[in-house]
């Protein structure tokens, strides 16, 4: 998958489509998120925004921040059935799509990763 989220050249004609409709399913499961987790999440997860960035920009603590960010996660849970005892075997064809950023973990942020 390319940066802006459309499928890389070499992608299969099954591996693109696949990705096409992921990225639907999650961005329609993003878009009924509430403003601010929406915000929260997209901040994050898309643009790799530091939290305290984040809480500048929402202008909120980083503490309601962090909340957010829990909360919409598991709401995208929820809502998109992701089976987190299979993790590790999804987490690679997810990151390698482009869907997960590297140091998100089925418990959050790896905190190795955050910035």
């Amino acid at each position: 998958m390319t940066d802006d989220g459309a499928p890389s050249d070499d992608a299969s004609p099954a591996d693109a489509m696949m990705a096409s409709e992921t990225a639907d399913l999650v961005g329609r499961a993003v878009g009924r998120l509430p403003d601010q987790q929406r915000a929260v999440v997209t901040l994050r997860v898309w643009e790799s925004l530091s939290y305290a960035r984040i809480a500048e920009i929402v202008e909120c603590s980083e503490a309601t921040v962090r909340s957010h960010m829990h909360h919409g996660l598991a709401a995208l849970r929820k809502h998109l059935n992701l089976n987190w005892h299979s993790w590790s075997a999804d987490a690679h064809s997810w990151r390698a799509a482009g869907f997960i950023p590297a140091g998100l973990t089925p418990a959050g942020i790896n905190p190795a990763a955050r910035s």
